[in-house]
């Protein structure tokens, strides 16, 4: 038990004595006190005096933070403000309407500049105990030179302030925090281990921040190409010529590059940038900042790049252009090689769809057009005769339709006739080709010449056209029938050829001409009843026919001469064919034979079958007399008998 006294007693002397030592020092440097409230009764912030602390007119617009006080009577205020010019932290510590405050309290307020706020960190603090105000350094704070402080009371309200210079960071937070002697349990903070102090438990954060500050980053000129320069241009607000101004670039989508960095003059720094690759770029400024106002970044200034693509001709208008500005891009209609292969500009692919060689297009970002193209090639169709159509430029892939007139007649029996084209052997003198090069087609023709095949009767055939050196056939329908046993036969061929076939040929070495020759013939005509006729048939005008009629020997009839066109009376006879002729045969029955009997036939012996006697067939060409029929019956039934009776006997042989 003695020794906890005696421990309590050492810690309330540790307490106790810095606070002797302090309160001695204070009311024994009375001169001392008295400048630190001159320095600070006459500083002025922006034109707000000490007056102005007092009615706290100044700390309307500053960060502030409000604690209850310990008999929850009073309002215990605390106040930060950063004055950016001078690199100086104001803090205020306010009680107002606290009729419990008396001699015993004190105010403690805790600036904490650090960032972690651990035990033992706090910068500074300022006690308000028995009407006197105390300042420390804490454990975490440096040295700070020209701490100042003044204070002012009255009848339940009173204040502490103190200024503290120090280098605060833009977006810096510090600490505050309140303790009460009174207050059984404080607020969170954290203190002095000599001061006999209630143990907060709750810090309050403000945050500082520098001035606002603006650049803006500007390309020039408006639009320009690779290997071209512009200028690069940031431009601050408000136009310091502190801290550093970096340039960067970067592809869409990439990282970011330093292009330059330097100090700007009056708020303005420059430089050229001259890009090598054709894309699309962002640029953009960053500013470090100053001790008043905050860093910066520009936004974003993009500079879309307009890419024209053409597999051909040059085209114009590539490059970089502001954003949301309007380009220009074109391109030459026609691009020919000279070895009829042209390429013919359609329209625009990519982002246009213009068909004019000439168009614009607003870069709200990055531009890729592409011309279109087709390749033509030039067809020349190549004829020595007629007249050659199809001549001209064509899409490749497409169908040209060619032609040539044919024949062409020269007038004199020979004449040029199309035969093929070279391209593909068509025949027809309209063609059609594929197109997939520059071509010259020739027409080949053939020489011809003219055959002439006449004729006064018949079907002439082979008149025409025939090719030079070509063997041509002609014929003529042969004879020509009148319809009255006259006709017309050809003779032989006249003109150009003396063939005597009705169908010949000749050699086309030139134009020929044929004709045929005819000649009349009549038709002799020769009847008779009987026997063969000899010489019937058609004659040669005027000749002399010889017709004549063959007798059986067995025929029963007599020749007795011609009648019609001849009354000769020989078999053999001559007429001259002077006209369709005929003739016929006259006949008389020849005189009839006496028959001859025949004598009974022998009996055959009994064993052998007598054979009938042969019958001698009757000529067919003469009919039978009536004395020759009856003497044929008689043969016929003495024939039977004797068989009966042979065949009897025979039987009664058997029988016995």
């Amino acid at each position: 038990m003695k020794q906890r006294e005696n421990s309590h007693i050492k810690k309330l002397t540790l307490v106790v004595f810095p606070c002797v030592i302090i309160v001695v020092l204070i009311y024994a440097s009375p001169i001392q006190a008295e400048n630190r409230m001159s320095i600070i009764a006459n500083f002025s912030y922006s034109g707000v005096t000490y007056e102005d602390f007092v009615t706290r007119e100044a700390w309307k617009n500053v960060s502030s933070v409000d604690f209850t006080s310990a008999d929850g009577r009073g309002l215990v205020s605390f106040y930060v403000k950063y004055d950016r010019i001078s690199g100086d932290i104001w803090a205020a510590s306010y009680v107002s309407s606290d009729s419990t405050f008396d001699s015993h309290d004190s105010v403690t307020l805790y600036l904490d500049m650090g960032r972690d706020r651990s035990e033992e960190k706090y910068y500074v603090f300022v006690v308000y105990r028995d009407g006197k105000a105390i300042y420390r350094l804490g454990e975490g704070a440096s040295t700070i030179e020209d701490l100042s402080f003044f204070h002012y009371s009255e009848v339940d309200n009173w204040c502490v302030m103190v200024k503290i210079p120090a280098a605060v960071e833009d977006n810096q937070v510090m600490g505050i925090a309140l303790s009460q002697l009174d207050q059984p349990v404080g607020y969170a903070g954290i203190f002095p281990t000599d001061f006999d102090l209630n143990v907060p438990n709750s810090w309050a954060d403000i945050t500082f921040s520098k001035l606002t500050s603006s650049i803006e980053v500007s390309l020039t000129p408006s639009s320009f190409k690779v290997g071209e320069s512009a200028a690069i241009s940031a431009q601050i607000d408000p136009p310091v010529s502190t801290g550093l101004i970096t340039l960067q670039y970067r592809r869409l989508g990439s990282r970011w590059i330093d292009m330059t960095l330097g100090v700007p003059l009056e708020g303005l720094y420059s430089n050229v940038w001259t890009p090598t690759i054709t894309e699309s770029f962002e640029i953009r400024a960053l500013w470090t900042g100053d001790k008043v106002c905050k860093k910066v970044v520009s936004g974003i200034q993009v500079w879309p790049y307009l890419r024209v693509e053409s597999s051909h001709a040059d085209a114009e208008g590539e490059g970089w252009y502001d954003v949301g500005s309007e380009a220009t891009f074109s391109i030459d209609t026609l691009i020919d090689y000279g070895n009829n292969t042209r390429h013919i500009f359609t329209g625009w692919g990519g982002d246009s769809d213009s068909k004019s060689p000439t168009a614009s297009i607003i870069m709200d970002g990055p531009k890729t057009v592409a011309a279109k193209w087709i390749t033509q090639y030039r067809i020349d169709v190549i004829s020595k005769y007629g007249e050659p159509k199809g001549s001209e430029w064509y899409d490749e892939g497409s169908e040209a339709t060619i032609s040539v007139s044919s024949p062409l007649d020269h007038g004199n029996g020979t004449r040029h006739s199309f035969l093929k084209w070279s391209e593909d052997s068509a025949t027809n003198t309209t063609s059609s080709i594929i197109i997939d090069s520059a071509k010259k087609v020739y027409a080949v023709w053939a020489k011809q010449h003219l055959l002439v095949v006449e004729s006064k009767y018949g079907d002439a055939e082979g008149g025409g056209w025939w090719d030079s050196g070509t063997e041509a056939k002609f014929s003529v329908t042969s004879p020509l029938d009148l319809g009255n046993d006259t006709r017309r036969a050809f003779l032989s061929w006249t003109g150009d050829s003396s063939a005597s076939n009705p169908s010949a040929t000749i050699l086309m070495d030139s134009p020929h001409s044929v004709e045929a020759k005819w000649k009349t013939q009549y038709y002799l005509k020769v009847n008779s009843q009987f026997g063969n006729t000899i010489g019937e048939g058609w004659y040669d005008q005027d000749s002399t026919a010889t017709f004549s009629i063959r007798i059986p020997e067995e025929l029963q009839q007599v020749f007795t001469g011609w009648s019609g066109d001849s009354a000769a009376t020989t078999k053999t006879v001559t007429i001259i064919m002077d006209s369709p002729k005929v003739v016929t045969a006259n006949w008389t029955p020849a005189p009839t034979p006496t028959p001859t009997p025949t004598p009974a036939p022998t009996p055959a012996p009994p064993t052998p079958t007598p054979t009938p006697p042969p019958i001698t067939p009757t000529p067919k060409s003469e009919p039978l007399s009536p004395i020759q029929i009856l003497v044929a019956i008689i043969a016929v039934v003495y024939v039977l008998v004797i068989g009966l009776l042979v065949y009897k006997r025979r039987k009664g042989d058997r029988v016995d």
